[in-house]
């Protein structure tokens, strides 16, 4: 593991090469050493052997070291010690669109939630009250932004709340970067919705009087010959 996890390779040499006496092998292995091994100025290099020799490469993958998850392990004991959902820091194994919502609301609600209402308590109770005006200031963390939804969403509940259209033409124009048009700032309201009990609604159509004559295409065929 000092070499960065990697069995760079072994040398190889030739039976027929004779016995290599001690001082001989003790000389090639440091001159090996600080040419060619760790941060020796030929690290990389392709390497001049003799004596028949011959490299043969050995490494290990880091599935096969399993690098990579324990990488994985680790971010999973961060995210348990610090209830943090597995998604908000890369662990997207079992993510689906439908929990990594619910996860980041968690994230908010659950998790930073309480810490958020503790530094508050804290900020209102020790520095405001040295303020000139300590009633006309307070803290709340926005978090509106962070659990904003989509926009078809926020949209769409915006509308129910409010009960009717809440923007104007020239409104949504500009949030596609369209200019305005004549008329557009003023808000359109459906004719089947009042509001507060309006006295004087939009009139539906009158409803056909039954003593009415039925139009000519609705005679009897036998009354017409």
């Amino acid at each position: 593991m000092r070499n960065d996890a990697r069995l760079s390779g072994y040398l190889q040499r030739a039976r027929e090469a004779g016995r290599w006496e001690e001082p001989t092998r003790e000389r090639f292995r440091t001159q090996w050493q600080a040419q060619y091994a760790g941060d020796g100025p030929a690290a990389g290099g392709t390497p001049i052997l003799e004596d028949g020799m011959t490299f043969n490469a050995v490494s290990q993958t880091s599935e096969q070291l399993q690098y990579v998850a324990a990488r994985k392990l680790t971010r999973e004991e961060v995210a348990v010690a610090y209830f943090i959902p597995p998604s908000m820091v890369g662990l997207l194994d079992n993510a689906t669109f439908s929990n990594i919502t619910e996860q980041h609301k968690m994230l908010y609600q659950d998790t930073l939630g309480p810490w958020l209402t503790m530094i508050a308590d804290e900020l209102a109770l020790q520095p405001i009250p040295d303020l000139p005006d300590p009633d006309r200031v307070y803290v709340e963390f926005n978090l509106a932004e962070k659990l904003t939804v989509s926009f078809e969403t926020r949209s769409d509940s915006m509308q129910k709340a409010a009960g009717s259209p809440f923007l104007t033409i020239n409104e949504v124009r500009a949030m596609d970067n369209r200019p305005p048009i004549e008329g557009g700032d003023l808000l359109v309201r459906p004719l089947n919705v009042t509001q507060n009990g309006d006295q004087n609604p939009t009139p539906a159509a009158p409803a056909p009087d039954p003593a009415a004559e039925p139009p000519a295409d609705d005679a009897d065929p036998a009354e017409a010959s």
